[in-house]
């Protein structure tokens, strides 16, 4: 099925060159934390981020990369330590088991400059050793790495000043902080799609080959993971949860702490989705799945307003004051979408000050 060509961001010229906008926000260096095949891709990456810094920008920010069949684990120790660096209690336990399979890389930033970040990849889901393997990694790391590039952007961009540092207090926070991690999460899939041309092909029928994209990789498993979770875990699973509260069967911040986690996992299912069809250029998932209830009465709205947000920019743009406009948006409409998603639910946000809030529950629309 795969022809491998030569690596991660391996030297053909066009296609590094092409990332150049992706990537003009973030100066990195590698530190390779294993050998071997997984080594040996990793030094590629090093040498082509290099290539392709941004002219002028001196900055270097520290970019550490492990695979570990131990991924829970190593995860789960590394959030610790940067919660215990910022002065942070009661983090959860991390498990890589999510709504839509199993979370394959994650990337952990020790401040909100993303200048000390460590991307540790899921060992058990990647076969370093094969070419096949190799393209699934690249796949998983540039997803990571554009991570990095989003939240060294908007980081520069100046957006951040002046807001609360996280956690989310507030219901608007929340949502704000929902609507960017949506956002990111599709940005980030382009980018690897992006990526993923520039080093592997797929051969056609006629003998010639075009650039492979992630929707080659996974083809439509999270569009039919998306169609189970519309129809159990929004549908009626949220309104049926905001019901379980108005009869007093949980309390509310049960009832806000299940909303909330159920509307990141839904809307990262929805954005992975979105962008992988949109890279295998095959029907929208949402559209196929319009009859669907929790579709049309929730995640739809919502999911149209931020994808009307990012259909006219790339996933990073080139200058700052570009970035500027795209998070000033992601900010202001995408939070608007995920409030009045809620809203739709019988869940109203009401801010006093102060980072002082309330939420109004009412019977939700079925």
């Amino acid at each position: 099925m795969w022809e491998f060509v030569r690596g991660i961001f391996a030297a053909a010229e066009k296609g590094p060159r092409d990332l150049v906008g992706t990537f003009a926000a973030m100066s990195v260096t590698l530190d390779i934390l294993d050998t071997g095949p997984f080594g040996e891709v990793l030094s590629n990456v090093a040498s082509a981020l290099e290539s392709i810094r941004a002219d002028g920008d001196d900055s270097m920010g520290q970019v550490a990369v492990m695979s570990t069949t131990e991924f829970d684990v190593e995860v789960g120790r590394l959030q610790r330590e940067i919660a215990s660096e910022r002065g942070s209690a009661g983090l959860p336990v991390f498990t890589p088991e999510r709504l839509g399979g199993i979370v394959a890389g994650k990337t952990l930033a020790r401040a909100l400059d993303y200048q000390d970040v460590t991307i540790v990849l899921n060992g058990n889901l990647i076969d370093w050793s094969n070419p096949q393997g190799q393209v699934s990694g690249l796949a998983i790391l540039a997803h990571e790495l554009g991570h990095v590039a989003i939240g060294r952007a908007r980081y520069a961009s100046g957006v951040l000043e002046g807001e609360p540092p996280p956690p989310s207090v507030t219901g608007t926070e929340a949502a704000r902080s929902l609507a960017r991690i949506t956002c990111d999460e599709f940005r980030a899939d382009l980018i690897a799609t992006s990526a993923l041309g520039t080093a592997a092909s797929v051969p056609l029928d006629d003998g010639s080959t075009r650039p492979a994209t992630i929707y080659d990789l996974v083809g439509s498993r999270h569009s039919d993971c998306l169609r189970d979770v519309l129809a159990e875990e929004v549908y009626p699973g949220w309104p049926d949860t905001v019901d379980a509260y108005r009869t007093y069967q949980i309390d509310l911040e049960e009832l806000i702490r299940r909303i909330t986690l159920s509307t990141e996992s839904v809307l990262s299912i929805v954005a992975h989705a979105e962008a992988h069809a949109f890279a295998g250029r095959v029907d929208r998932p949402l559209q196929a799945n319009s009859e669907l209830r929790g579709a049309e009465l929730y995640v739809a709205p919502a999911w149209d307003r931020l994808l009307a947000i990012l259909a006219r920019r790339p996933p990073v743009p080139t200058t700052l004051s570009e970035v500027r406009a795209l998070e000033d948006h992601i900010a202001s409409e995408g939070t608007a979408a995920i409030l009045q998603m809620w809203k739709r639910l019988g869940l109203t946000v009401e801010e006093h000050g102060n980072r002082r809030w309330a939420m109004r529950v009412s019977e939700p629309m079925r």
